[in-house]
């Protein structure tokens, strides 16, 4: 019989993609496919995001997403994400998708989430699985929730906007406890 993985909640905004200013369009968090990759081998991973309520990533918001996590967050002079197989950035440079464009929207829409939230998004965790919540930020609501379980160490701080490097950091703190 395997033995199941612990459970880790990703987050998007803030945790994945940062958000510098109002000035500049979003981009990827140093490390994110990294940190993505490397808990997709040690994680049952699942999304506890507005980005996806209910669990599930559409394939729009998985491409979008992934554009995103590719480009350092390229955003037409419509001030809309551009999604093509090639983007033209106004330094004249393309960049292409890549080969394994597939494989990483699939990757992405594979962490679906069977729980599902409105406001508070411990109404989307297992609390009877070990776990951990990568997020910028938590309710407090949500502290008290997992206070009260004993479990608030399982929230693992992470705010790419106002600290660059923060994934990496993650990603250095998991990797020695594996």
């Amino acid at each position: 019989m395997t033995e199941m993985k612990p459970i880790c909640y990703l987050d998007v905004d803030d945790t994945l993609l940062r958000f510098p200013n109002s000035e500049e369009p979003p981009g990827a968090a140093v490390g994110a496919w990294d940190l993505i990759n490397f808990l997709n081998k040690h994680y049952e991973v699942r999304w506890l995001t507005c980005w996806c309520p209910c669990g599930d990533m559409l394939i729009e918001r998985a491409e979008m997403l992934a554009t995103l996590l590719n480009y350092q967050g390229y955003i037409g002079s419509s001030g809309r994400l551009v999604l093509t197989d090639t983007i033209e950035l106004e330094s004249g440079y393309k960049l292409n998708k890549g080969e394994d464009w597939d494989e990483k929207i699939e990757l992405l829409r594979s962490f679906a989430n069977p729980l599902s939230f409105k406001n508070d998004k411990t109404d989307a965790i297992d609390f009877d699985r070990p776990f951990i919540w990568i997020e910028d930020e938590i309710l407090p609501i949500e502290s008290m929730v997992l206070d009260s379980r004993g479990m608030l160490d399982c929230w693992v701080p992470c705010n790419v906007s106002v600290d660059p490097l923060r994934v990496t950091e993650v990603l250095t703190m998991l990797r020695s406890k594996v």
